[in-house]
């Protein structure tokens, strides 16, 4: 993916998108040599229709975008699986006790994670010791 020529103009996916709000779902779905995740920043008429009815799994709130979603890039980060199980199972828990502003939260997340990632670097060696996988993270809404 050229990632330049993205921020510039967008993208268009030709076929139709599932999407999740369950982290934990995501991260399973993209567990490959190359894993990527796309998070949508989507309100309103923008967020794509609920499908969970239809779904084998009606429990996970599933969106499905339609064929032709333009999407813009916001902005791409290199997360460690390990900071993406962290980040899911302190979502659940404030999930459980309905606390806090889960955005605000997740944003102070991502900065945390961001300032983190100056020093990747330096840990990719242990890393490749563990064979922990990178998430390519893309942020992205869809185009108005």
């Amino acid at each position: 993916m050229d990632e330049e020529q993205f921020f510039a103009e967008g993208g268009t996916e030709l076929a139709p998108m599932s999407a999740t709000e369950d982290l934990g779902v995501a991260i399973n779905f993209s567990r490959s040599r190359f894993p990527v995740i796309f998070r949508f920043e989507a309100l309103g008429r923008s967020r794509g229709v609920e499908i969970s009815f239809l779904s084998v799994f009606p429990k996970e709130k599933e969106f499905l975008y339609s064929a032709l979603t333009g999407l813009v890039l916001l902005d791409v980060k290199q997360v460690l699986e390990s900071e993406l199980q962290t980040i899911n199972e302190v979502r659940r828990g404030q999930d459980r006790r309905q606390v806090g502003d889960k955005v605000a939260f997740l944003r102070q997340e991502l900065e945390r994670i961001e300032h983190e990632l100056v020093s990747m670097a330096t840990r990719s060696e242990e890393n490749a010791a563990t064979n922990e996988r990178i998430y390519a993270v893309y942020d992205v809404r869809p185009m108005r």
